[in-house]
This record gives structure tokens, sequence and C-alpha cells, in this order.
């Protein structure tokens, strides 16, 4: 029987994993004759694996011909950091000098988890030189039982839905005795909003790192990580490179393995 619903959309991508070097080459070699639109990195590969080994292994990649005009996208799985997403947009920059259409996407479940899980709203970072504004907090402090079907302002007006919103609008149950006063459609209203602020926070931090006054924008430590991203992809002995970098790179994002790996 024929499959109506099957239109040929579905962009398929190989995941590529490990938790050191040695593994994720040898991942690589076992599946890096499996090309199709592209690439998911993973576990010790991606984030989670530090900036030394993404930057290890994105260019190995690169080497050895993944990211041809055939290639459309180069995924890293749960990341979410505003100083992660300029570092990779930083590799897409390097990578679309040769491949026009590729993309370096990401995903986090952060914007949902705020709301649905922890019923909290996400604050919009300040950003500027200081390392420390470059984080998206989050306020559970929206759920009181003293804005009950209330008129009083929601208290982030950032986002397009926050200047609408009431946090009776949120706050819709409930008693003094309870301390749960949202229902699905609070949850929903909170997801609107903190997907907006992580978007527009995410926009905000990559035009920063860009800008001519990027100096007064941008931490400086995070704009010299950005150099070395930069200038890892120019370097022939880019292996070389990489080590003469690493406590740099680590100093950034080091990777989550070191300790279980040398147990």
């Amino acid at each position: 029987m024929p499959n109506f619903y099957c239109q040929g959309h579905t962009k398929w991508i190989n995941v590529i994993h490990g938790l050191d070097i040695k593994a994720i080459e040898d991942w690589w070699n076992a599946v890096k004759g499996y090309k199709f639109k592209g690439w998911a990195l993973a576990g010790g590969a991606g984030t989670r694996g530090g900036l030394y080994q993404l930057l290890y292994t994105t260019l190995m990649m690169r080497d050895e011909g993944a990211f041809a005009p055939d290639c459309e996208v180069l995924h890293l799985l749960g990341v979410s950091g505003l100083k992660w997403s300029v570092v990779l947009s930083a590799i897409q920059q390097q990578l679309s000098t040769k491949n026009r259409n590729l993309r370096v996407t990401f995903d986090s479940s952060s914007p949902f988890q705020h709301a649905a899980k922890y019923d909290s709203a996400c604050v919009p970072p300040l950003l500027g030189v200081d390392e420390s504004n470059w984080t998206i907090a989050a306020d559970k402090s929206v759920q009181d039982f003293r804005y009950v079907n209330g008129g009083h302002p929601f208290k982030y007006k950032e986002s397009p839905i926050g200047k609408r919103m009431s946090m009776g609008h949120l706050n819709v149950r409930g008693t003094h005795n309870s301390d749960r006063h949202f229902d699905e459609i609070s949850r929903h209203l909170l997801v609107n909003h903190n997907v907006w602020v992580y978007l527009d926070a995410i926009q905000s931090a990559n035009e920063a790192v860009i800008s001519d006054a990027k100096n007064e924008l941008a931490p400086a430590s995070l704009l010299e990580i950005l150099d070395i991203v930069k200038d890892a992809f120019h370097e022939q002995d880019w292996k070389a490179f990489l080590l003469r970098h690493k406590k740099a790179l680590d100093k950034f994002a080091k990777s989550e393995y070191v300790a279980s790996i040398s147990k």
C-alpha cells in the first residue's frame, strides 16, 4: 500500500559521537561513508566535549570532505548558551566560504523547560563586557496567589506577548495555601515569552561580536576565542594550532567527559 503522506522533504543527517578524540576518530571512520544531508555532533564530538574537541572534530571532517556542496546542515544537540551561539556562528562563517548552503544549527529545550517544568519566566540578559551578563536567567516569582486574576502588569515587557500580558493571565487558580496557580494556558504563554527572549538574546549576542564597537559590547575573552576559531580554519597544521590554544579553548568550555575517562 503506497504511503501518500511521504513527500520526501525529510532531511536525514548522520550523527558523530565519542567521548574523546580517539573515540571520535574511530566513530567518524566507521560512518563517514554514509553521507546524507548533513551531520549532527553529539556527546564528546559536540559542545559537551568542549570547544577543543568540537573544533578538532569539525576540522577533521572538513579535511575529509564532509561539508561538500551537497551538505546542508551541521547540527549541535542541546545547546542554548549565548557564548556558544556566537562561536557556532563563527564556525558557520568559516565553513560557508566553501559551501554557501551550509547552516550550523543547534537546539535547546531550555525555554520550554523553564515554562513547563519550572513555571519560570526567562529574563533578557544585559550582555556587555561583563561575561557574567551573557546568561539567560529564569524568574520563578511570577507565580504567586497575589496575582490570581488580577491586572498587575507582567514583569518582563521586552517580548511582544509580555507587553500584552498581565500577571493575572498566568495566575488563574489556587488559594492562599497552594503554590500552584498556573494552568496549561499559563505555561503556553510563558513558552511564547521565553522562546522570544532566547531568540532575541541570541541575535543580540551575535550582533554584538561583529559590531564596530564590539570591544565595548562583548567580553574580551569571548572575542579572543572567536579569533582563535577563525584562525584555526586557516592553519595548515590546525592540530598543532589547537594544542597551542588548548588552555584558552578549555577555559571557554572543557570536556565534560575528561574525569570519567581518566578513572
